[in-house]
């Protein structure tokens, strides 16, 4: 599955000399910053038309960094807090049974 877009210009969108949507179809870095400096509804129509199709380069924005559209695997929590939270909820679990045993008469 390719990341282009039939309705992206394959050369790229360029403003000022910088290229803003890349040749894969997505945009680039300096296509990021140009959405992110523009005013509200005054983002340029190239982009934000591109932006509202595209999945990935909406991730990318909303994850509030650009990694190229590389998906970065995030290490897994460390193994001291997964007993952790497993200690607490044993301890909210045994305390709900022993305050309904209470609470019965049992």
């Amino acid at each position: 599955m390719s990341n282009s877009h039939p309705d992206t210009d394959p050369t790229g969108v360029e403003s000022n000399d910088q290229v803003l949507i890349g040749a894969g179809g997505c945009l680039t870095s300096a296509g990021f910053e140009a959405v992110l400096r523009a005013a509200p509804g005054e983002t340029p129509r190239d982009l934000a038309d591109h932006l509202s199709a595209c999945e990935l380069c909406q991730t990318r924005l909303l994850a509030g960094h650009d990694h190229g559209g590389v998906r970065v695997k995030r290490q897994p929590p460390p193994i001291w807090r997964s007993i952790v939270v497993l200690f607490v909820i044993l301890l909210a679990l045994s305390t709900f049974a022993y305050l309904a045993y209470w609470i019965t008469g049992g």
